[in-house]
């Protein structure tokens, strides 16, 4: 009895922890994990420096985010395979388009997929504007302690973090944290 109570004990354990983050990194086919809701904001000491990076787009441009200094950059990392990544980018895309002209930046980083499967993921959502970038070893989504996507950083115009979200953003929490780094 003792050891079937401990026994119960350490599963839960185990599957608390698992669904403890965004979708979890696996492969394309296998079923995302449970996401659990988890923000921060500069308040909670995100006040670092945002790691700077050089990856390329798509469609072949190289961008770096060091070279994006003065604009506020939404970061989103997310993979073709996740539900939450979906769910999320139409908003994401719909916002950047209106917020073109207000100094914001976005970047949307596909994670560990090829070129091939990220092309496949554009032609078929066919949004308007969106370039994805390729970190294609998964070293970007390392370097910003990737646990889970979809993953949003927002970076002010000085290159500080100002919030980070692990899992689903609605656009109205993305559009009032973006006039947030805005200075609104």
């Amino acid at each position: 009895m003792r050891k079937s109570f401990s026994l119960l004990m350490v599963v839960l354990l185990i599957i608390t922890l698992s669904t403890a983050f965004g979708c979890s990194k696996t492969p394309s086919g296998q079923k995302d994990s449970v996401w659990t809701q988890k923000s921060a904001t500069a308040d909670d000491n995100l006040r670092a420096k945002g790691t700077d990076f050089e990856l390329t787009t798509l469609s072949g441009q190289k961008v770096r985010l060091s070279g994006l200094l003065g604009k506020v950059v939404v970061i989103n990392f997310f993979t073709t395979w996740c539900t939450y990544c979906k769910a999320e980018m139409p908003g994401f895309v719909n916002t950047m388009n209106k917020m073109k002209k207000q100094n914001v930046q976005f970047l949307f980083v596909d994670v560990s997929e090829s070129k091939s499967d990220v092309d496949k993921y554009t032609k078929a959502y066919h949004y308007r504007g969106f370039d994805p970038l390729l970190d294609i070893g998964g070293e970007v989504f390392s370097a910003y302690n990737g646990t889970g996507y979809p993953t949003t950083y927002i970076i002010d115009k000085t290159g500080y973090i100002s919030y980070q979200r692990i899992g689903v953003l609605e656009v109205k929490d993305l559009e009032k944290e973006i006039n947030v780094a805005l200075g609104k």
